[in-house]
């Protein structure tokens, strides 16, 4: 009986081993290192947040957005920190660890949920309107009376009131489509219709100036 020496039937099985094990064939496709989701705790829109990350410290880098989703980094393995910003809501950052992987890196997808921002908002009373009114010749203007109403409304006109010289305040914290009257003795009125924004707190002011005709003999 012929024998095969043991050193030579280990070298022939690891032999038939190496060729059984497929080669990984790794293409050149960029991977993302993490994939962003954002979600607004009150369902708001956020595709026009801003979201970055920086690789283990160091300087931010804007990530690529695709409407409410964003990719961070491309085959870049370590410590990302992804930072998401957005008007109305606290910034909110995570740490995400991304691993080298044997062709690429190991994508790691993250879920962000960005809650609304606390808006301490003073107590004063914000003017809608004010009204400058002045003659049209530079001539001073007596009896002078302001109103405004909310248009397609059937509530009265109301008063405005004497803010500075030859200004009006009409209206406070009302927002909306105003329309604002002003007239004088011996002149003709006036009437500016104007729409009044508001922020989470207050409205925002809007100008007007009248500048009243004198009225036909």
């Amino acid at each position: 009986m012929r024998y095969v020496p043991l050193f030579g039937f280990v070298a022939f099985i690891a032999f038939i081993a190496g060729c059984s094990r497929p080669e990984t064939a790794c293409d050149l496709m960029a991977v993302s290192s993490v994939t962003v989701d954002l979600v607004a705790e009150d369902g708001g829109d956020l595709s026009s947040a801003t979201v970055t990350y920086a690789v283990d410290g160091g300087a931010p880098t804007a990530c690529d957005s695709f409407g409410t989703s964003w990719s961070c980094g491309y085959e870049q393995a370590g410590v990302l920190t992804i930072r998401a910003e957005a008007d109305g809501y606290d910034a909110i950052e995570r740490d995400v660890t991304v691993a080298e992987g044997e062709c690429h890196v190991e994508t790691e997808q993250v879920v962000l949920t960005m809650a609304v921002e606390f808006v301490d908002c003073t107590q004063e009373m914000v003017p809608s309107v004010l009204a400058n009114v002045v003659g049209s010749t530079g001539e001073v203007l007596n009896g002078v009376a302001v109103t405004w109403a909310r248009t397609n409304s059937e509530a009265a006109p109301q008063a405005c009131t004497p803010y500075t010289d030859d200004v009006w305040q009409c209206g406070e914290e009302i927002a909306g489509e105003l329309e604002i009257f002003a007239v004088a003795d011996g002149h003709v009125g006036q009437t500016q219709i104007v729409t009044v924004g508001a922020d989470t707190c207050h409205v925002l002011t809007e100008g007007l100036r009248f500048e009243l005709e004198w009225a036909p003999d």
